[in-house]
Formats: C-alpha cells, structure tokens, sequence
C-alpha cells in the first residue's frame, strides 16, 4: 500500500551505553555488569571500601581494570562477588593499579588474570583467591600476601615479609612455575601442596630471570 503522507514516518532503537564506573570515596557497593564488555572501574578510597561485583552472566571477566586515586598506607579495598544465576562466585579482574599504597586487599573469590596489581608504594596485606599468568609488584614492601592458587605469575617487591600459597598447578613437563623477587633478603615463602618452604633470596642485579630461592 502507498504512504502517502511520508513526513510523519518514525523509527525507534534502543542501546545501552555502559561508561567507565566512576566511584566516590569509600564506595559501599558497585554493581557490575556480566562479562563481554570492556569495564574500568575507577575508585577514589580513602580509609576502607568494598566494591560488590554482581556476576549476571556467569564468571568471565567482568572487569578488566580497577585504577585506584587517593590511597595511602591506611586505605583497604575490598572485593565482595554476589553470585549470579550462571556465575560460580569468583570473579577475574585483569588488574588492579595505584599510584599509592595500600594496607590490604581482600577479594577471596578474586582472581587476578591479566596484567596483575601494580602499586607505586607498599601493601600490607593480600588475600586472593589466585594469581594467574599474572604479577603483584609493588614500588615499596609486601608484609603478607595470601594467594590460594598461584600459576605462572611473579611477586616482586623491595622487600617481602612472607608469601603464602595454597596451591602451584604442576606444569605439563611436571614442574611448578613461580617467581619471587625481592630487593633485600629476607622472608619466607611456603606453599601448600607441593609441601614446600623456602626463605627468600637477593637477586644480586634486580632481574626476574637471575633470582634465586633457597631451602
């Protein structure tokens, strides 16, 4: 059929435009969306924060990068997962990044998988569930980092206080990879399963592939 009046013809569409988060001071709770999409989350903390990640479309990463402003020695992050109805309650975040530090950061169904978490200065404390191809370096010290699950990735710090791990996946040749580096020798690193123990090393010319650990 003809349209012969064609000057009031419509169309309608629909988008969703999903910018980066952008978090006021001591954020109580950060909804994210499913994984798929590119996210940055940018918290300004001072003192202590949670962030609540809600999985709504399973557990492959919802968060790419986390940038941290306005940290220091007393400030705390805290990651918290709601579980989604296809999500299994972790969550993998590509990397956490500050120019300051930080006295802890606890995230138990985080997973760390892509350029890891860099700090400018110190932290105190890190609980995560795992650190996979991926690396924890901070400008300062590291008193106590509590990693479950630790692939393939590397610590490296001024100085290390004690590195616990729960677990190191054999590799396919039957050996476990890890690495940490630290500028002043002292403190220990113990895993799990393999049961092992050894107490931290200086690499005499600071690079990753020259450091050594002894029993």
């Amino acid at each position: 059929e003809t349209d012969p009046n064609a000057g009031n013809n419509s169309a309608v569409t629909s988008s969703v435009v999903a910018p980066p988060f952008t978090v006021a001071s001591n954020p109580k709770a950060i909804t994210d969306v499913h994984g798929g999409t590119t996210n940055t989350v940018s918290v300004t903390l001072r003192g202590a924060g949670t962030m609540e990640v809600r999985l709504l479309g399973g557990d492959a990463g919802p968060i790419d990068s986390i940038v941290l402003a306005g940290t220091d020695n007393s400030s705390s992050l805290t990651i918290q997962v709601k579980r989604g109805p296809h999500g299994d309650g972790f969550v993998n975040i590509g990397s956490i990044v500050g120019s300051g530090s930080l006295r802890s950061i606890n995230g138990k169904a985080l997973n760390v998988t892509g350029a890891g978490i860099q700090l400018g200065g110190s932290l105190g404390t890190l609980n995560v569930n795992a650190l996979h191809n991926s690396s924890l370096r901070v400008g300062g010290q590291i008193k106590l980092a509590n990693v479950r699950m630790f692939t393939a990735s590397m610590i490296v710090a001024t100085q290390v206080g004690s590195v616990r791990i729960g677990t190191i996946p054999t590799t396919d040749n039957g050996g476990q990879e890890f690495g940490v580096l630290a500028g002043q020798a002292k403190g220990t690193v113990s895993v799990t399963s393999p049961r092992l123990r050894w107490k931290i090393a200086t690499s005499p010319d600071q690079h990753l592939g020259d450091f050594h650990v002894k029993q």
